[in-house]
């Protein structure tokens, strides 16, 4: 694909957005227009030569106006349920109008839904009750095939677990609960397939979509080339810290502490819904109540909860990206001892490293 192509990804502010528009620009394989929702939150896609563009996916008018011009729209943005849904059906709407020459939807492969086990191809029916954000990815795919029904052409991914620097959930929070020193190996709950694939890899296999008119009009699952389990995945990233090694917890005292945890962080969400002006009134004054405030968040991020440990860590389903492989010549290129030096690397560059 020549320099001339003009690619806007969505959600250009965010962890899998702004991979995109930087690999778009460091490569030179298209001109990258980044959308966001304001300029508080373009500082990281205007660290390159980037066309930053007002990009609400609420709004159906700065969608209309971020697609003028535009061959392929890369849509990457997440938020709650109107984000998801909403969102993607202005998308969806302004690609068609403007007669953009592709749509890449990133989906999530926990549409499959929690229950499921084995080899999981991208025949598998999607399946709601996950959580909120996997029934919102279900229903934003339904809009994506009926757009695709009406002639738009669209290519959909479901990523497994993205990781990689700059990533939120699956390595700067996993780092901090690593070095709380409260973390540990599950036995019975944590020897699920912890199906990894790091950020880059993502982008090529969804980059190299476009050179394939096939892709239209087909879901592609995206996952790593290591096949381990999350306790592994922890020792692994552990040891990648320079930590000592994990203490194993039972799954009796797993499951109590999570049952535990999870009790104080309702309460505590029903306390913040009601009084976060006061709370937070108290927190800035200082004095005792600010450290005790910050030692219970600590503690209460330290511990898995309840859905994780059985819904996630103990799921034994291997996402299979062998569609990819043979449609799309997408061969995984970072392994986990790379993919966790890159990600190390930059958390001691953003000063998550005690």
């Amino acid at each position: 694909m020549s320099t001339d192509r003009v690619i806007l990804v969505t959600g250009g502010s965010g962890f899998i957005g702004s991979r995109f528009a930087e690999i778009l620009c460091l490569t030179g394989f298209a001109r990258a227009h980044v959308g966001v929702t304001s300029w508080a939150r373009a500082a990281r896609p205007a660290r390159f030569r980037m066309n930053v563009v007002p990009c609400d996916v609420l709004d159906p008018d700065q969608v209309w106006e971020a697609v003028q011009g535009v061959d392929v729209v890369v849509h990457c943005a997440v938020g709650d349920r109107r984000v998801i849904v909403d969102g993607t059906r202005n998308v969806l709407d302004a690609s068609a109008r403007a007669c953009v020459s592709r749509v890449i939807h990133l989906s999530t492969a926990e549409v499959y839904g929690a229950a499921v086990s084995g080899n999981v191809d991208e025949t598998a029916p999607l399946k709601p009750g996950t959580s909120d954000y996997a029934d919102a990815k279900i229903d934003a795919e339904r809009l994506v095939w009926e757009s695709a029904a009406r002639g738009l052409p669209i290519t959909v991914f479901r990523p497994s677990i993205v990781y990689g620097p700059w990533s939120d959930q699956w390595t700067a929070a996993l780092a901090v609960r690593l070095q709380s020193g409260r973390w540990g190996r599950y036995a019975g709950y944590g020897d699920g397939t912890c199906n990894l694939v790091y950020i880059d890899d993502l982008v090529a296999a969804a980059l190299a979509s476009l050179d394939y008119r096939t892709a239209v009009g087909q879901a592609f699952n995206v996952v790593g080339p290591d096949v381990l389990t999350w306790n592994e995945y922890f020792e692994r990233f552990n040891a990648a810290l320079g930590r000592p090694d994990l203490d194993a917890r039972s799954a009796r005292r797993a499951k109590a502490k999570s049952m535990l945890t999870g009790a104080v962080r309702t309460t505590a969400h029903i306390a913040l819904a009601r009084y976060s002006g006061a709370l937070m009134k108290v927190y800035e004054r200082g004095g005792w109540v600010a450290p005790v405030m910050k030692r219970t968040k600590a503690w209460l991020t330290s511990s898995p909860s309840s859905s994780e440990l059985e819904q996630l860590y103990s799921r034994r389903a291997i996402y299979d990206w062998s569609k990819a492989e043979r449609l799309l010549r997408y061969r995984p290129a970072v392994d986990l001892n790379r993919g966790l030096r890159y990600s190390v690397d930059w958390l001691r560059y953003a000063g998550f490293l005690n």
